[in-house]
């Protein structure tokens, strides 16, 4: 199970950094809380549903937590098309992870 979870945190962490090239977004984007940030937009909407395909979250409850680092990438870079695009291409043959809780 663990090693699982890990699997799933080092998917993500690498995503992030293979789309924001400065290391101290990488950084914030990954460990920041933004409070002010509550609702769903279509930037967070987009990148949870490419996410989703690669690591669906009906059967990977661990990989909820990873919401807000999305939302994240999403305040400090207004875009989701490079994390979209990464996912896409990552998860072409569907998802990479099952059943990680």
């Amino acid at each position: 199970m663990q090693k699982k979870r890990e699997q799933v945190t080092t998917f993500v962490e690498s995503a992030i950094k293979a789309v924001v090239d400065d290391a101290e977004n990488v950084k914030s984007i990954l460990s920041m809380k933004l409070s002010h940030y509550t609702e769903l937009d279509e930037c967070h909407a987009n990148v949870i549903d490419a996410f989703d395909r690669c690591v669906p979250l009906g059967s990977n409850t661990y990989a909820l937590k990873f919401s807000s680092t999305f939302a994240n990438l999403c305040e400090i870079y207004k875009s989701d098309e490079a994390i979209v695009q990464y996912f896409d291409k990552k998860c072409i043959n569907g998802p990479l992870f099952e059943d990680v809780i």
